[in-house]
């Protein structure tokens, strides 16, 4: 038995440094995962600036935190609904996954674009727009929708 998680224990640290040491062929599928993470993380970081200039414009305090746990569960639906995407392609070995993480870049990205849009409508409102009881956070309607991108 001994002997037996030595082995085991051996052969989980053996892959762990020759993953860690070593590049994975390009256009594999952990290489595919490695990619569409660097992409999402990306468009998060990127987002996130837009969402701290956008807390700043908003008018009211309940509204920043309205936003604040929308998104919150925006990134939660991204990793769930990425995940059933990755399993619905059928593929097999780390494919799925791979899938998942390239839907969940393409969503990012997609945040990121409308978060663009809707900052600069915010900054675009006139004071007669806002006088009018247009309020900013209108401009924030079109990053609520989730649409699953097509893969």
């Amino acid at each position: 038995m001994n002997q037996f998680i030595f082995i085991l224990i051996l052969s989980l640290f053996s892959l762990f440094v020759s993953a860690s040491e070593k590049e994975w062929p390009k256009g594999g599928a952990i290489w595919a995962i490695g990619k569409h993470q660097e992409v999402s993380n990306y468009y998060k970081d990127k987002n996130d600036l837009l969402m701290a200039d956008i807390y700043k414009i908003l008018d009211l305090k309940h509204q920043n935190n309205a936003v604040k746990k929308q998104l919150e569960a925006w990134n939660v639906y991204v990793g769930r609904a990425c995940y059933i995407v990755g399993l619905s392609t059928g593929s097999g070995g780390s494919w799925p996954s791979a899938h998942s993480a390239e839907c969940e870049s393409k969503l990012r990205e997609a945040k990121y674009i409308s978060t663009q849009k809707a900052l600069q409508c915010m900054k675009d409102m006139t004071p007669f727009q806002i006088g009018e009881g247009i309020q900013r956070i209108s401009c924030l309607y079109p990053t609520l929708t989730i649409t699953p991108p097509k893969m």
